[in-house]
Protein backbone atom coordinates (compact mmCIF):
# COMPACT_ATOMS: atom_id res chain seq x y z
CA UNK A 1 0.00 0.00 0.00
CA UNK A 2 1.09 3.43 -0.98
CA UNK A 3 0.72 6.36 0.96
CA UNK A 4 0.34 9.93 -1.00
CA UNK A 5 0.38 13.20 0.83
CA UNK A 6 -1.74 16.21 0.21
CA UNK A 7 0.01 19.30 -1.10
CA UNK A 8 -2.69 20.97 0.81
CA UNK A 9 -2.87 21.17 4.44
CA UNK A 10 -5.74 21.95 6.51
CA UNK A 11 -5.52 24.72 8.77
CA UNK A 12 -7.40 25.13 11.64
CA UNK A 13 -10.95 27.90 11.32
CA UNK A 14 -10.65 31.33 12.97
CA UNK A 15 -12.69 31.00 16.27
CA UNK A 16 -14.07 34.48 15.25
CA UNK A 17 -15.93 33.22 11.91
CA UNK A 18 -17.18 34.59 8.97
CA UNK A 19 -20.49 37.20 10.86
CA UNK A 20 -18.09 38.64 13.96
CA UNK A 21 -15.46 39.72 11.05
CA UNK A 22 -18.56 41.33 8.92
CA UNK A 23 -19.94 43.10 11.83
CA UNK A 24 -16.49 44.65 12.59
CA UNK A 25 -16.07 45.49 9.09
CA UNK A 26 -19.91 47.03 8.97
CA UNK A 27 -19.14 48.94 12.40
CA UNK A 28 -16.16 50.61 10.99
CA UNK A 29 -17.88 53.11 8.44
CA UNK A 30 -20.40 54.29 11.11
CA UNK A 31 -17.58 55.14 13.42
CA UNK A 32 -15.38 56.90 11.14
CA UNK A 33 -18.50 58.99 10.21
CA UNK A 34 -18.92 60.66 13.33
CA UNK A 35 -14.79 60.82 13.42
CA UNK A 36 -15.35 62.96 10.04
CA UNK A 37 -18.50 65.41 10.93
CA UNK A 38 -18.62 64.48 15.00
CA UNK A 39 -21.10 63.25 16.81
CA UNK A 40 -24.58 65.06 16.07
CA UNK A 41 -26.81 67.52 17.96
CA UNK A 42 -25.72 68.57 20.81
CA UNK A 43 -27.86 67.49 23.94
CA UNK A 44 -27.02 69.64 27.27
CA UNK A 45 -24.95 72.04 28.75
CA UNK A 46 -23.47 72.49 31.70
CA UNK A 47 -22.19 75.78 33.98
CA UNK A 48 -20.07 75.58 36.78
CA UNK A 49 -19.03 78.48 38.84
CA UNK A 50 -17.00 78.72 41.55
CA UNK A 51 -15.62 81.65 43.82
CA UNK A 52 -13.33 82.60 46.67
CA UNK A 53 -14.62 85.78 46.93
CA UNK A 54 -18.20 85.46 46.85
CA UNK A 55 -20.96 83.14 48.24
CA UNK A 56 -23.07 83.79 45.00
CA UNK A 57 -23.80 85.02 42.03
CA UNK A 58 -26.74 86.43 39.77
CA UNK A 59 -27.67 83.96 36.88
CA UNK A 60 -29.02 84.74 33.63
CA UNK A 61 -29.84 81.68 31.44
CA UNK A 62 -31.37 81.54 28.19
CA UNK A 63 -32.67 79.06 25.22
CA UNK A 64 -34.02 81.71 23.43
CA UNK A 65 -32.03 84.59 21.76
CA UNK A 66 -31.36 86.52 18.59
CA UNK A 67 -27.83 87.03 17.73
CA UNK A 68 -27.31 90.59 15.86
CA UNK A 69 -25.20 92.72 14.33
CA UNK A 70 -23.74 95.46 16.59
CA UNK A 71 -25.57 98.82 14.93
CA UNK A 72 -22.70 100.69 15.40
CA UNK A 73 -20.39 98.39 12.54
CA UNK A 74 -23.69 96.72 10.60
CA UNK A 75 -22.67 95.46 7.66
CA UNK A 76 -19.07 95.42 7.97
CA UNK A 77 -16.73 92.10 7.82
CA UNK A 78 -15.89 92.14 11.81
CA UNK A 79 -19.00 93.59 12.87
CA UNK A 80 -19.38 91.61 16.47
CA UNK A 81 -22.62 90.14 17.40
CA UNK A 82 -25.00 91.07 20.29
CA UNK A 83 -27.25 88.99 21.88
CA UNK A 84 -31.18 89.79 22.32
CA UNK A 85 -32.49 87.83 24.71
CA UNK A 86 -36.19 86.53 23.54
CA UNK A 87 -37.01 85.16 26.86
CA UNK A 88 -34.41 84.22 29.85
CA UNK A 89 -34.45 83.05 33.55
CA UNK A 90 -32.12 84.54 36.41
CA UNK A 91 -31.21 83.16 39.97
CA UNK A 92 -29.12 84.02 42.40
CA UNK A 93 -27.18 80.79 43.19
CA UNK A 94 -25.26 79.82 46.06
CA UNK A 95 -21.34 79.21 45.57
CA UNK A 96 -20.16 76.82 44.10
CA UNK A 97 -22.82 75.80 41.90
CA UNK A 98 -23.15 73.28 39.17
CA UNK A 99 -26.11 72.43 36.66
CA UNK A 100 -27.15 70.66 33.57
CA UNK A 101 -29.38 72.15 31.44
CA UNK A 102 -31.15 69.86 28.34
CA UNK A 103 -30.86 72.17 25.18
CA UNK A 104 -34.49 71.99 23.59
CA UNK A 105 -35.12 72.55 19.65
CA UNK A 106 -33.56 75.65 19.31
CA UNK A 107 -30.07 73.55 20.07
CA UNK A 108 -28.75 77.23 21.73
CA UNK A 109 -27.71 78.17 24.99
CA UNK A 110 -26.46 81.74 26.45
CA UNK A 111 -25.83 82.99 30.44
CA UNK A 112 -24.42 85.64 32.07
CA UNK A 113 -22.86 85.72 35.57
CA UNK A 114 -21.99 88.19 38.12
CA UNK A 115 -21.56 88.36 41.99
CA UNK A 116 -24.69 88.96 43.29
CA UNK A 117 -23.11 91.57 45.68
CA UNK A 118 -22.00 94.90 44.02
CA UNK A 119 -18.57 94.15 45.18
CA UNK A 120 -14.67 93.11 42.98
CA UNK A 121 -14.60 89.22 42.81
CA UNK A 122 -13.50 86.88 41.00
CA UNK A 123 -16.00 84.37 39.00
CA UNK A 124 -14.58 81.28 37.64
CA UNK A 125 -17.00 79.74 34.68
CA UNK A 126 -16.83 76.37 33.15
CA UNK A 127 -18.66 75.30 30.71
CA UNK A 128 -19.54 71.56 28.97
CA UNK A 129 -20.87 70.80 26.08
CA UNK A 130 -22.01 66.46 26.36
CA UNK A 131 -19.73 66.66 28.43
CA UNK A 132 -16.98 68.24 26.64
CA UNK A 133 -14.82 70.68 27.61
CA UNK A 134 -16.65 74.31 26.00
CA UNK A 135 -15.69 77.44 28.03
CA UNK A 136 -13.34 77.87 31.32
CA UNK A 137 -12.86 81.75 32.47
CA UNK A 138 -11.49 83.12 35.81
CA UNK A 139 -11.56 87.14 36.09
CA UNK A 140 -12.06 89.61 38.27
CA UNK A 141 -15.29 91.63 37.58
CA UNK A 142 -16.12 94.94 39.31
CA UNK A 143 -18.81 96.77 40.14
CA UNK A 144 -19.88 98.27 37.07
CA UNK A 145 -18.26 98.60 33.40
CA UNK A 146 -18.35 101.49 31.60
CA UNK A 147 -21.56 101.66 29.85
CA UNK A 148 -23.28 101.58 33.20
CA UNK A 149 -23.97 97.64 33.26
CA UNK A 150 -22.57 95.22 36.04
CA UNK A 151 -19.04 93.23 34.71
CA UNK A 152 -20.01 89.78 33.76
CA UNK A 153 -18.94 86.54 32.29
CA UNK A 154 -20.90 85.92 29.60
CA UNK A 155 -21.22 82.36 27.34
CA UNK A 156 -22.89 82.04 23.86
CA UNK A 157 -22.95 78.89 22.09
CA UNK A 158 -25.35 78.17 19.06
CA UNK A 159 -25.06 74.76 17.69
CA UNK A 160 -25.61 75.49 13.32
CA UNK A 161 -26.12 72.80 10.20
CA UNK A 162 -23.42 73.30 7.71
CA UNK A 163 -25.62 74.48 4.71
CA UNK A 164 -28.61 76.04 6.66
CA UNK A 165 -29.72 79.23 6.82
CA UNK A 166 -27.52 81.10 8.83
CA UNK A 167 -24.32 78.54 9.28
Amino acid sequence: MTTSSSRFERRPRSRLGAPPCLALLATLPLAACDWLVGPGEPEEVTVAITSDDVNSARLLTSQHFLLIDDPECAGEPDCQQRVHIQTADTATVALPFERSYPLNERLQFHSSIHPAEEVVATLTVTVKIDGRDWYDDSRELGVWAQAGERETLTFTYQYLVSGLPGS
